[in-house]
């Protein structure tokens, strides 16, 4: 079963779980399946719509949210043989320098496996602050794929999360700036940050 990142929806005004797997594809034909429609492109489906799903969903964006995720999985594996990636992982800034004559920051973030360069304009970035990884690939909540960039001559492998850009309500996190994660996410490097959050905060 291949492994791949795609973005989970809920949509509440038309209680519908709409699951996007590849948002770059035109949509050339519509195939209506019981509760399902299947959006495609020539033979490759780019979205499933799931409409009365058998859940309690409180919130639009559920793509790491485990017991959303099972249920696509379950709904789905007859259709697109697929398992869902991490994508929004915890991770630690090892280095932050300055871009010269910009206000950004090239980063190196521990991801625990591996080690990403990340190049950063929150003003609160620094060494040693734990953050939240939209690798490469990740859908946000408004749809954006995340992708590898070249900002200013440098290559950069993703991007540092704010909780605005997350969708995630005032309070929880700080409001300003990307996510400053608490000594307790200090063992996760490389985890889900959705998966995390989620058991702490529901």
């Amino acid at each position: 079963m291949q492994k791949l990142k795609y973005g989970i929806y809920y949509n509440q005004q038309f209680n519908a779980l709409m699951s996007n797997f590849n948002n770059d594809r035109s949509i050339t034909e519509i195939v209506e399946l019981d509760n399902l429609t299947v959006l495609k492109h020539g033979n490759e489906i780019v979205a499933i719509n799931i409409f009365n799903p058998d859940l309690d969903i409180k919130q639009g964006f559920v793509s790491e949210d485990k017991r959303v995720y099972s249920y696509v999985q379950k709904v789905i594996e007859n259709l697109i043989a697929v398992e869902q990636d991490v994508q929004f992982k915890i991770g630690k800034v090892l280095s932050c320098e300055l871009i010269l004559g910009t206000h950004l920051n090239l980063c190196q973030v521990d991801l625990g496996a591996e080690t990403l360069q990340i190049v950063c304009g929150a003003a609160n970035v620094r060494n040693d602050l734990l953050v939240v990884v939209a690798t490469p690939g990740s859908y946000l909540p408004n749809g954006l794929k995340i992708g590898e960039n070249k900002l200013h001559g440098f290559d950069s492998y993703g991007m540092l999360c704010s909780a605005r850009e997350l969708e995630i309500p005032f309070g929880i996190y700080n409001s300003e700036g990307i996510i400053e994660l608490d000594n307790k996410f200090a063992n996760k490097l490389g985890e889900s940050f959705w998966g995390i959050h989620y058991e702490y905060n529901n």
